[in-house]
Formats: C-alpha cells, sequence, structure tokens
C-alpha cells in the first residue's frame, strides 16, 4: 500500500511536468520531469528482488511449559533467492502466551543465501498455542516498491496447569484389573494390610506364620493379607460456564483444572488405567491408558479445556463402555449445580463416584467486600449447595466440598483419606 502510494505521488508529478512542457512547448518544464523518471524506473533495475523464496525454522526451548514459565522462540529466515534491499518479518504470538523479553520483528537487508534471526521470550496461561506462519513484507530503499506474503514456519506449545501434589486418595472401585497395584480389593492374596487368617497350604512363605495362632489350633495357619491392584478410573471435567465464578482475574474454573490435573497425576503414578473426559461444547475424550504417555496426553488434554454454554450434565448418560467400564471408579471435578443430582444419581448405578468440587461460594465471598446483603445471599446459596451435598451423600457419593482457600491435598486427604474411608464404612456397618 506504501509503494503504491508513493509511486502515484512521484508518478503525478512527472506527469505534470510531461503535461505542462507539451502544452507550454517548454522543453525546461519536460526536463524537469527526467530526474522524477529516472527515479521512478531505477528502483526496478536497481532495487533487487520482490519476490524473495523464503525458509523459515522455529525452535522453542520447550515444547511444554507450566503456566507462568518462560519459554525463548527462535526462527531462522534463509532467503534462497535472489537479494532483497529490504525485508520486514514480523511473527505474531498466540494469544495465550505474552512477550516479556526480545523482539518478534525484523526489518533487514537479505542477500542470496544468507539467514536471519529473531529470538525474544514468552510465558502464558494455561493452554495450547499454535504458531502457523510469518508476516513478510519486502520491498526496495525507496519505498518505492512493496509486496506482502506469508511464510511457513510451525511451532507449537503446551501450557499445562499448575498443580498441587496428592500423597493419599483412597478408592474402592467395584471392579478391578488383574494387576498389581495400589487400590485394596477385599481379596485375600498378596498385599501389604493384614486381611486374616487361613490354613498354611505348602508353599505359603514361612514369614508369614501367625504363631499364636498356629499354637491354638494345633495345625500351621498363615496370616493373609488383602490384595491391591490397579484400577480402572475415569475423570470428568465439568467445563460448564453456568458453573464459572470469575473475580477479579482469578477464575474458579482454573482451580477446577488443576484439581483434575493433581488427581491424573496421582492415579496415573499409582499404575492404574486412566482415562478423561473433558465436557463441554464439544466432548473431548481421552482414552484410557496407562504409564507416563498418558499422563502427557491428559495433561495436554487439561490444557486445552475451555468453558462452553452447556447446562445440564445430559450426556454422561450415555458414557461408552470402552472409555469408563461399569463398575470402575469415577471422579467428577465440578462446583455442581441443582439439577445435576438426577444425573450423577443414574451415575452411581453403574459406578463408584467420587465429586471434588470447588465450593464457589465461599471461592467469591473471600474475593469480595462482603455486604450484609452479600452475607445473607451466601448463606442461603451455601443451605442451597448442601442441600445438593447431603442428597449425593446420601447415595453414597464420596465429596470433597473444596474451599479453595486452602491447598487441595488437606481437604482431599480428609474427605478420601484410608482413615475416613475406614470410618465411613464403619458408620455403615459395613465390615
Amino acid at each position: 500500500m506504501i509503494g503504491r502510494v508513493r509511486w502515484a505521488f512521484w508518478g503525478t508529478i512527472a506527469c505534470s511536468f510531461i503535461l505542462l512542457g507539451l502544452a507550454t512547448q517548454r522543453g525546461a518544464l519536460l526536463a524537469l520531469a527526467i530526474p522524477f523518471l529516472v527515479f521512478l524506473f531505477s528502483s526496478f533495475y536497481l532495487g533487487g528482488s520482490l519476490v524473495p523464496i523464503l525458509k523459515a525454522t522455529r525452535t522453542l526451548s520447550t515444547s511444554r511449559a507450566q503456566s507462568g514459565e518462560e519459554v525463548t522462540v527462535h526462527i531462522e529466515i534463509t532467503n534462497e533467492g535472489s537479494s532483497v534491499e529490504e525485508i520486514e518479518i514480523i511473527d505474531s504470538i498466540p494469544s495465550y502466551l505474552e512477550r516479556v523479553a526480545g523482539e518478534p520483528r525484523l526489518i533487514t537487508t537479505l542477500k542470496s543465501g544468507e539467514t536471519a534471526q529473531i529470538e525474544y521470550t514468552v510465558r502464558g496461561r494455561r493452554g495450547f498455542a499454535q504458531w502457523n506462519q510469518l508476516s513478510i513484507t519486502a520491498g526496495d530503499h525507496l519505498g518505492l516498491r512493496r509486496r506482502f506474503t506469508k511464510v511457513s514456519c510451525q511451532g507449537h506449545l503446551f501450557v499445562l496447569p499448575n498443580f498441587p501434589k496428592l500423597y493419599e486418595v483412597e478408592i474402592r472401585p467395584r471392579r478391578t484389573r488383574v494387576y498389581s497395584g495400589s487400590v485394596r480389593t477385599k481379596l485375600g492374596g498378596p498385599g501389604i494390610e493384614f486381611f486374616g487368617i487361613r490354613e498354611y497350604y505348602p508353599g505359603d512363605a514361612l514369614r508369614h506364620l501367625n504363631w499364636k495362632a498356629t499354637a491354638h489350633y494345633d495345625q500351621p495357619i498363615t496370616n493373609e493379607f488383602e490384595q491391591e491392584r490397579v484400577a480402572d478410573i475415569g475423570i470428568v471435567l465439568d467445563c460448564r460456564e453456568r458453573t464459572e465464578v470469575s473475580v477479579g482475574g482469578d477464575s474458579l474454573f482454573e482451580q477446577a483444572v488443576g484439581a483434575a490435573s493433581a488427581l491424573a497425576d496421582f492415579f496415573i503414578s499409582r499404575g492404574n488405567r486412566l482415562g478423561l473426559l473433558v465436557y463441554g461444547d464439544y466432548i473431548d475424550w481421552t482414552f484410557p491408558g496407562f504409564c507416563r504417555l498418558q499422563r502427557e496426553k491428559l495433561l495436554q488434554s487439561l490444557a486445552r479445556a475451555e468453558l462452553s454454554n452447556k447446562t445440564i450434565f445430559e450426556d454422561l448418560e450415555n458414557i461408552p463402555t470402552k472409555l469408563f467400564p461399569a463398575g470402575s471408579q469415577l471422579v467428577i471435578v465440578s462446583s455442581l449445580c441443582e439439577d445435576d443430582v438426577e444425573i450423577l444419581l443414574q451415575l452411581c448405578g453403574l459406578y463408584h463416584v467420587i465429586v471434588v468440587s470447588p465450593n464457589p461460594i465461599l471461592f467469591e465471598l473471600s474475593r469480595t467486600h462482603p455486604t450484609d446483603a452479600i452475607l445473607i445471599a451466601s448463606r442461603i446459596a451455601s443451605l442451597r449447595r448442601e442441600i445438593v451435598l447431603s442428597q449425593l451423600r446420601q447415595a453414597g457419593i464420596r465429596l470433597v466440598d473444596w474451599d479453595t482457600q486452602s491447598d487441595l491435598p488437606i481437604p482431599v486427604e480428609q474427605a478420601l483419606g484410608r482413615h475416613t474411608l475406614r470410618h465411613q464404612q464403619a458408620m455403615r456397618g459395613r465390615p
């Protein structure tokens, strides 16, 4: 655009002198047009190429970073064509990121075979950042010609959510897998926790003999332990906008993403088979798997999670059994709504359900100046929320009512720890 304006300006002056010279038949006026014509045409013959053949490569210091971690972006642009007198290279920074050092823009002369470099540093919040191309403007030093183009320069960065480390989450799914793990099964066999005693069989380890029972029954008696195996576990992250509370830039949804990430990290580290469902406008499935590769898939899926305008958990009624087999452990991370109760109660028929619920009322109260009207409204909302939680508890759903002012491991251990589970079973008269 700039080149066209300048061409029009200088071309108009040259044409004006020519027309005046012809009209007045004065050679001096015609001669005045000559410098402008030379100026215009020299840009073609001396200005170099305006069709650069460029090759661009992008290198990131890491392809995955934690929220707030700085990442260096390095770009190399090589001219594989003829020389370019002046070239402007601009790299656009994805919306998830902010620049903290360096410049994503360069103006230089690029001769044939030469390489130019751009380097800058970014950091960002949780999300998936992707680069596709560079914006290139090639021109001459006279500023008479400009050509705009795009050059492919791919790159991506996962900014993973920050999350705390969990140390104890006791689960009791209705079914487990055959592999040894950390989930107790209420079956005798190899394990750590004492389960009972039985008659000694040839091949039993002698160190497990119960000498007092052997003396009492006058025959060899051995201790039996509770088997521990791996389980199928599914995590459901609620991404509905109606459950979101945002105050002063702090988001309850980000707290929920952090909780889901912490749970995923814990269950995978214990050797369980883990899958993920991100429930929003579209349902993002991460099929169950084991080990560190699966952990990376889960965290990347959580990094991409975004809020949506879904209203109810209607689609949870039809969870494919290939994703979460019946009888497995289901962990739902949601701040909950009143009309979620029916769906959650239906899920109890197929799964052992745990709900980790960031408390939206306490979250908002902690970030606002509470007036009398706000305090009254919060009490009413708290009572309605307690009714929802009571209905879920009565159905046997284990709950973590999480005040986000406290670190997640504290309420999780209090509600889902091994001693808490024993107490709950004793209260219900279970063995």
